[in-house]
């Protein structure tokens, strides 16, 4: 759909999320058509892009309709944003148990981000606002958005 770096602002880190987290992100239209997935929604679907765009999720969400009939335990995260002109429903997954790895070593090597830095952001895409984050990682809403402004500066956003 876009590649990462592309946009302005909060898009322009969001794409650089999309393309490089370890969780699976899948894009929505209003009509729950698959418009764009990152590597990791692909590694869990075991498709090809080409094979997902155009359809619907709940097409990889019955475990019946899986070719060997196993089921995935995943918990999701969505949310409504308007991303490249598009308001679509950003679904990220994050998947119990094996198979997916839990850590990026694209975000580890290539960005200059700080581990605190990358958890801020990675709550950020999966939909949390400052004060729930804030909470979770027991630091002030003023910290949070520190760590947000540091995370924008360091990737150009």
């Amino acid at each position: 759909m876009q590649d990462p770096g592309e946009g302005a602002g909060w898009e322009r880190l969001f794409w650089l999320v999309f393309k490089r987290t370890s969780n699976p992100i899948v894009l929505l239209d209003e009509q729950r058509r698959i418009v764009d997935v990152n590597d990791a929604a692909l590694a869990l679907f075991e498709t090809e892009r080409a094979e997902v765009l155009g359809t619907s999720m709940a097409d990889y969400i019955r475990p019946d309709e899986r070719v060997d009939g196993s089921e995935v335990q995943t918990e999701f995260a969505a949310r409504l944003e308007r991303i490249g002109g598009r308001r679509l429903a950003t679904y990220v997954a994050m998947v119990d148990g094996e198979g997916i790895p839990l850590e990026s070593p694209i975000l580890n090597c290539e960005l200059p981000l700080t581990h605190r830095e990358r958890e801020v952001v990675t709550l950020i895409a999966l939909g949390r606002e400052t004060p729930e984050i804030a909470r979770e990682l027991h630091i002030s809403p003023e910290t949070v958005r520190t760590h947000v402004r540091n995370a924008m500066s360091k990737l150009g956003a």
